[in-house]
């Protein structure tokens, strides 16, 4: 998956349980020492990790980042049928060769760990969304797109086999694990999380 250079930490951990006795006529109340179970869990320091977030996959049209085309786009003139995906705090979109084939490099991909992200329904369009960066500097390292630091993607929904509502609230839940891990991560993320296009082969 697209997680797979990723490193969590597991700690094992000896279970022990104490008694603490409770007295009908108050006072303190007194704990006995503690005592090993004899068991052992283990847990993930970065548990975001345990559970990854729901995915998805269909045909959505995006709008283009030209300026002519962003114009036309007012009017659904120039809309590029593309294959996307959401998986492991990625969006990614192909184009629909690529996708069928299930080969070669993705036309571009927004990963939620490095780029901070919103999503919103269009208010124009009850069928489309947004996906725009959630912090005032816009995006960090935005080459795994086209467009500058501070572009917005829109994204027709009104041909997909997948709903609108469900478009945004997978991506949704996405962005929020995304958050979470790179926080657990801290100083990591940069290190072991990367900016790429991925290819189809990356979603295996």
């Amino acid at each position: 998956g697209l997680l797979k250079d990723v490193v969590v930490t597991k700690q094992l951990c000896r279970e022990e349980g104490r008694t603490v006795l409770y007295r009908k006529k108050g006072g303190q109340p007194e704990a006995l020492p503690w005592k090993s179970h004899g068991t052992t869990v283990t847990r993930t320091v970065e548990w975001a990790f345990d559970t990854l977030p729901p995915s998805c996959k269909g045909l959505l049209r995006k709008a283009s980042p030209n300026s002519l085309r962003a114009i036309l786009r007012v009017i659904s003139w120039d809309r590029q049928p593309r294959v996307c995906v959401v998986q492991d705090g990625h969006f990614l979109w192909f184009d629909e060769q690529t996708a069928s084939e299930k080969k070669g490099q993705a036309k571009g991909c927004i990963n939620f760990l490095m780029h901070k992200a919103s999503v919103r329904r269009d208010e124009r369009n009850p069928a489309a969304f947004i996906i725009s960066p959630a912090e005032p500097q816009g995006w960090h390292d935005p080459s795994s797109f086209t467009g500058n630091a501070f572009r917005s993607f829109f994204f027709d929904a009104s041909e997909s086999e997948v709903a609108c509502a469900h478009w945004v609230s997978t991506i949704a839940e996405n962005i929020r694990f995304a958050n979470l891990a790179a926080e657990q991560l801290g100083a990591e993320l940069f290190r072991q999380v990367r900016v790429f296009k991925p290819s189809w082969d990356d979603l295996e």
